[in-house]
């Protein structure tokens, strides 16, 4: 049986990347998924584009806040309505490969203790079809903290799994 994850996607007048960024979750191959998009008071027109999704699949959530400019706090506001066991977090700019979120999850389970599961990610430039800048796919595994502080690899949100007590 899968655990839900709540993946929580916060957004300020991204409209235009919005679109690639939901389906790439909504296309995974881990299906107990909760789609949470917090939008920080977007003035374009981010909140029709989502309405498209959440009209039509019960497992998006929207919800808009006033403009905060302060991440945080829109992140916060997604985690506050997270009803899963796992969250992620994803930029309404960023897009997952079909597989990301069947493996987060398959490395955290099979290391019981794990609190954080992290994977790889690659930069392009403009859009999915633009210039490749720079792959941050290491292969670590164990204990890989203080590796991590040596090689001054610390793996950005997109590319991590939390259990909800962290």
């Amino acid at each position: 049986m899968n655990e839900c994850i709540s993946v929580i996607i916060p957004t300020y007048n991204s409209a235009h990347t919005l679109r690639d960024c939901i389906d790439s979750v909504c296309a995974q191959s881990y299906s107990d998924i909760q789609i949470i998009i917090v939008d920080d008071g977007s003035t374009d027109n981010t909140a029709d584009l989502v309405r498209k999704f959440y009209d039509a699949n019960p497992l998006v959530k929207y919800i808009r806040i006033g403009h905060t400019g302060f991440e945080g706090a829109v992140r916060n506001e997604g985690i506050r309505n997270a009803k899963g066991t796992f969250i992620s977090f994803l930029d309404a700019d960023d897009y997952w490969h079909k597989d990301v979120l069947s493996e987060l999850m398959n490395s955290l389970k099979s290391a019981k203790n794990a609190r954080i599961a992290y994977g790889g990610l690659q930069f392009v430039g403009g859009d999915k079809n633009g210039k490749f800048v720079h792959d941050l796919r290491k292969p670590h595994s164990g204990y890989v903290f203080y590796n991590m502080l040596e090689q001054n690899f610390m793996p950005i949100h997109p590319a991590l799994l939390y259990r909800d007590e962290i």
